[in-house]
């Protein structure tokens, strides 16, 4: 035989047990925000701006869709490239980081619009200023060395990274909805 409970019945358990159900609320609440403004360290991020045009050596000469599809196919190699151990290690020594090129390359991930010659290099670090060292240091020395890993010399930094002291993560607000909701 099933049970049927009618919503009179439902509200009245709710009711009996609404002590319960706001101290867990409560309870989970203050432990997110716990957790979120005293146990994990924020991130910020900043990104600075390249662009990948047509080389050439006559300036006269007309470029095709053909020579800004290659560009933007190009990205997809110049991503692989900044994120390598080439660049890294050396980005790593010039500016004394305390961190394994793996630790970096975690740090540091390339984006890409779609149909555009332009990509950013982002890099999130506990310090905003450092973040913003580390994005410029790793794209100057990508420009510089690009022409001789590829023998290209295509990619102009239209914007450097600037400090941006807003935190990227974490989420307070919400991570305490996600707290006030697991209660």
């Amino acid at each position: 035989m099933e049970e049927e409970i009618s919503l009179v019945e439902l509200f009245d358990i709710l009711k009996k047990h609404i002590r319960v159900i706001i101290l867990t609320t409560v309870l989970t609440a203050v432990i997110a925000a716990i957790y979120t403004f005293f146990l994990v360290t924020p991130k910020y991020q900043s990104s600075t701006e390249m662009l990948v045009s047509h080389s050439s050596d006559n300036t006269t000469q007309n470029v095709t869709q053909q020579d800004i599809n290659t560009s933007i196919q190009l990205i997809n190699t110049y991503s692989d490239i900044i994120r390598n151990d080439v660049i890294l290690d050396p980005v790593i020594e010039e500016l004394g980081l305390d961190m394994t090129t793996k630790e970096l390359r975690e740090d540091i991930s390339v984006q890409t619009e779609n149909d555009s010659q332009v990509f950013s290099i982002q890099v999130q670090s506990e310090n905003p200023y450092q973040a913003t060292e580390i994005a410029n240091t790793v794209a100057d020395y990508f420009q510089k060395e690009i022409y001789e890993i590829m023998n290209v010399d295509n990619v102009t930094i239209i914007s450097s990274a600037i400090p941006n002291v807003d935190p990227v993560s974490p989420n307070n607000m919400l991570n305490v909805i996600i707290g006030v909701l697991l209660g």
